[in-house]
């Protein structure tokens, strides 16, 4: 980056200086376009001279480096976006779990157990609170069939 800012600042001194003879030098017979020409081939080495000595080699490196730390965000990225989509799963579920407690009258605290796959299925469920026999069995069958939550994987804690 600083050989960059180098390159620039080099280009627009060059530039201004360029632009300091030219413009005391206005006159139209030979020494004024003899000047144009030297200021040209002036500005012309002073943009390629870095660019002919750039070393490949440090281009390479510096490429390889880039795309290292692009693999790595983008796999951050996948893992922050994996998490971020799981949580919302689990605050799902639990939402619909709670919601549909409250309709038998359970104050519950649920806890979600997802699969590992890429769809983060709920497979498991940890519930506290105390309830009745009835809202039980009820809410058991609705995790079941709404969720797809197995009763042996409906863990109840009183």
């Amino acid at each position: 980056m600083e050989q960059l800012r180098t390159y620039v600042i080099g280009i627009t001194a060059a530039g201004l200086i360029a632009g300091i003879l030219l413009g005391i030098v206005r006159s139209k017979d030979t020494s004024g376009t003899l000047l144009r020409v030297v200021v040209g081939m002036f500005l012309t080495f002073t943009v390629i001279r870095p660019i002919v000595n750039l070393n490949i080699g440090d281009i390479n490196s510096n490429l390889t480096s880039f795309s290292q730390e692009a693999g790595e965000s983008a796999a951050d990225g996948e893992i922050l976006a994996r998490d971020f989509y799981c949580s919302y799963i689990k605050s799902e579920t639990q939402a619909y779990i709670l919601d549909k407690a409250e309709d038998y009258g359970a104050d519950l605290t649920v806890e979600i157990c997802l699969d590992d796959s890429e769809s983060a299925v709920p497979v498991g469920v940890q519930i506290r609170g105390s309830v009745s026999p009835y809202a039980k069995t009820a809410l058991g069958r609705i995790m079941e069939r709404d969720l797809g939550i197995l009763k042996e994987n409906q863990v109840w804690i009183d």
